[in-house]
């Protein structure tokens, strides 16, 4: 039996049906019977050569059953689609009267910012500082040791910042007020919302406010320094009017005695020199309250208007 041997000259370049086998055979007079040669002819369909130009495509054709992303809200002014990332970081029913439960997509931020997210950031975030401090650590190559890493610096964080808590509270005091919620501000309806106001009224002071951790200092300084002026029996200080106009006299003559110098020439001013002749001496509490009266305020806008 001879085989057919098919070339360009013959004219069968491509081979669709059977049909069109037989009648190409038929023309071309070959010696093998047509029922040999179309069985043959069918087993070496499948690997012969086909141009792609001759093929008959069929469209693949994707069947969705779910809605895409940026044709949940027709409007213009929705969450912006990224076309290249197939992203949508907003939620698209923003703006809307849909129930969040309801809806089948609320964005891609949703998933960024929820479950094991943010503490997989927190977690990348560490191992970046961690690096750059000396630490070899790696969130893929060793996700054990960065994760006990982790762990231990933040228990040791934690630690630290209440050492220092406490130290400040030691110092300073104020650990009641830590305790206490700012009762003015709650939502306690009924009976409990009066029971917690009146529990405020008392603890608080007659400006109808919290004392701050600086006034709090301040009252124990004056509880632990008293004043010196101060008599063992009364704590209010008693000051001698007459003493404190002469010093507010002494204060007058010294800033025109310095007024005058300024106005005399530098080569004929006199050395300034310190001479005490015994009259150096602390400052009494007559002199201090003189100076205080004649003290200029610049924030005082009395003087200002006496002055205009």
């Amino acid at each position: 039996m001879v085989r057919p041997v098919l070339s360009k000259s013959n004219a069968i370049v491509h081979i669709y049906s059977f049909d069109k086998i037989l009648l190409v055979m038929s023309q071309h007079h070959f010696t093998t019977p047509p029922s040999i040669l179309a069985r043959r002819i069918k087993m070496a369909i499948p690997s012969q050569h086909v141009d792609s130009r001759q093929r008959i495509s069929v469209p693949n054709l994707r069947i969705r059953e779910d809605t895409a992303k940026y044709l949940l809200n027709l409007d213009s002014n929705s969450a912006y689609y990224d076309p290249k990332s197939r992203s949508m970081r907003e939620n698209p029913f923003n703006g809307t009267t849909k129930d969040p439960a309801t809806v089948p997509y609320l964005g891609d931020n949703l998933i960024r910012y929820s479950g094991d997210a943010n503490q997989f950031a927190k977690t990348q975030m560490f191992a970046w500082e961690a690096y750059e401090k000396g630490v070899n650590v790696h969130t893929q190559s060793d996700p054990t040791k960065l994760e006990l890493l982790n762990k231990e610096f933040s228990q040791k964080k934690s630690d630290f910042v209440k050492k220092i808590q406490s130290e400040l509270i030691e110092r300073y005091g104020g650990e009641e007020y830590l305790n206490t919620l700012p009762r003015r501000q709650s939502y306690c309806p009924g009976f409990v919302q009066e029971e917690i106001l009146q529990q405020q009224d008392e603890g608080c002071i007659d400006d109808d406010r919290l004392k701050s951790m600086v006034e709090i200092h301040r009252e124990k300084l004056v509880k632990q320094k008293p004043s010196k002026a101060a008599s063992k029996d009364d704590k209010v200080l008693k000051l001698d009017k007459k003493k404190v106009q002469e010093a507010a006299k002494m204060i007058d003559e010294r800033e025109r005695q310095a007024n005058e110098l300024l106005k005399l020439d530098e080569r004929k001013r006199s050395y300034n020199s310190l001479q005490t002749n015994g009259t150096l001496a602390e400052p009494t509490q007559e002199e201090l309250e003189a100076y205080r009266l004649k003290k200029f305020r610049h924030d005082d806008p009395v003087p200002q208007l006496l002055n205009s």
